[in-house]
């Protein structure tokens, strides 16, 4: 490495064995549902405790790069590998002689991006700047016997272009084209797409002034977006070809109420095009366990947002605080309908009007410095509600978290953190058809960071306990969350060192 040339290398390597869990597997209702049943072997799937089969994991990745940098810009250049071998946990079915299977993924993926800058010395135009970026995935689903059953392979190129405006007596901002090419092939009997083309191109510009106290954001973008899919006698589809013309808009003020202290107001309106996932769907989806079925008549997803913020920060306290309100037509969302195809529950894409809005704070303050420790209190919290507003009346949106809090304690210094948390999640009976309601739980973690040469050097121990009570816990957005349960009591002590 010297002035100019800059050398990049790192590499990790992580294996773990099934995931151990804090209790029962299965969730109350479905706990209920196996023990009512009158065959045996269902159950016994009531009693299910302890590790989640078929959870365990194998990923190494490795990585390398190199940039040149000179008085007029930069560029650079990357590559990385990534391998992964996992199971996806098994999703137990509570009826007689319908099959459980357990599922492992084999994923491979190589990745090369590249990046310049070149600078100008003066004029309107500040720089100008350059991304491109290829990926190569490919990941083989494995039966138990470790049979390949489908073959998942994904090709994506992006390209983004940027022209940066000098700053000038406070007005600031870009203009520029991004464009993104997709091509995605399944393989095999349990493919849920036939194979598919997808390309986006776009123009957008972020525009922003400071007039001191005040400051203004404004941004627009225009994208045109194409999904192709080929006919597949397999899936029952035929050849279809969707193109859409979307436009985005943003305007956006920050008022300083006092030093350190700004009320934002921020308007939005949006325009998304389905992906070729919500559009052409319609098989058995190994990741998530359903059976996932798209709508290739799917229009436009538009919304409209309002969101207030607050954000401070000064000696030794930051915050941050948003209250936000979303309104959707033809909001995309996938929910189970009821129904059991191939042994999985069908997840059917839907469209319709939705009304989406919420909280989120974090916050820190450093409570008192003593004996070369710095001692902060943080703290984070988030809750959203979402409507759907169809034909048939108001209703819960599907997969939407409860309420969340998490605050923690730290102690730091230049050779010794050490961290207690705890997390709060409230429970979640507000729930689509066809949901089941999510208990909620208290977590409590801690940790201990060991730099034995101090911040100087790259070299770390750290100790760390997660879910230290063993708690129940499981996440509603999940697919798999009455099944597979969050990880029990966790400890790890890790190494870390950089050269």
């Amino acid at each position: 490495m010297t002035d100019h040339v800059v050398l990049h290398l790192d590499g990790s390597y992580a294996k773990s064995g099934d995931t151990r869990s804090g209790g029962f597997l299965l969730a109350p209702d479905l706990r209920a549902e196996a023990a009512a049943s009158g065959d045996a072997d269902i159950r016994a799937l009531a009693d299910l405790k302890g590790s989640i089969p078929n959870s365990a994991a194998r990923t190494w990745e490795v990585a390398g790069g190199a940039a040149l940098i000179g008085d007029a810009g930069n560029i650079g250049a990357s590559v990385a590998r990534f391998g992964s071998l996992y199971g996806v946990p098994i999703r137990y079915a509570l009826t007689p002689g319908a099959p459980a299977e357990a599922v492992r993924l084999d994923v491979a993926q190589t990745r090369v991006d590249v990046r310049g800058e070149l600078t100008m010395a003066d004029g309107f135009w500040e720089a100008v700047r350059l991304r491109g970026g290829y990926a190569d995935y490919r990941h083989h689903e494995l039966d138990a016997e470790g049979t390949i059953g489908t073959t998942f392979l994904h090709q994506g190129w992006e390209g983004r272009a940027e022209l940066v405006q000098r700053d000038h007596n406070g007005w600031k901002g870009a203009i520029g084209a991004q464009a993104v090419l997709r091509d995605l092939n399944i393989i095999g009997d349990e493919k849920f797409l036939p194979k598919i083309k997808a390309e986006q191109f776009g123009l957008f510009t972020l525009q922003s002034i400071d007039l001191g106290a005040l400051r203004a954001e404004a941004g627009a973008r225009i994208e045109q977006a194409t999904a192709r899919a080929e006919a597949d006698a397999d899936l029952n589809t035929p050849a279809a070809r969707r193109r859409f013309t979307a436009l985005s808009g943003s305007l956006g003020f920050a008022y300083e109420v006092q030093t350190g202290w700004r009320l934002g107001l921020n308007t939005s309106y949006t325009q998304r095009a389905p992906s070729a996932e919500e559009l052409y769907s319609n098989g058995p989806h190994a990741g998530t366990q359903a059976f996932e079925r798209g709508d290739p008549s799917f229009r436009l997803e538009k919304s409209k947002g309002l969101e207030l913020t607050l954000r401070g920060k000064g000696s030794g306290y930051s915050l941050s605080a948003s209250l936000y309100q979303s309104w959707f037509n033809n909001f995309v969302y996938e929910q189970p309908n009821g129904l059991i195809e191939d042994g999985l529950p069908v997840f059917q894409f839907r469209q319709d009007k939705a009304l989406h809005y919420g909280a989120e704070f974090e916050g820190s303050i450093r409570l008192l410095e003593a004996g070369g420790f710095t001692f902060n209190l943080d703290g984070v919290g988030d809750v959203s509600r979402a409507t759907i507003k169809g034909p048939g009346g108001n209703r819960p949106a599907p997969r939407i978290p409860a309420l969340r809090l998490l605050g923690g304690v730290e102690a730091q210094s230049d050779k010794l953190d050490a961290r207690l948390e705890t997390e709060w999640v409230d429970g979640q009976s507000r729930i689509a058809p066809f949901e089941t309601a999510t208990s909620g739980y208290t977590m409590v973690n801690a940790s201990l960071s060991l730099r034995p040469w101090g911040k100087v050097q790259d070299v770390s121990l750290l100790l760390s306990a997660n879910n230290i009570f063993d708690v129940v816990a499981r996440r509603h957005a999940s697919f798999l969350k009455d099944y597979a349960p969050l990880a029990g009591r966790d400890l790890r002590v890790t190494l870390r060192f950089g050269f």
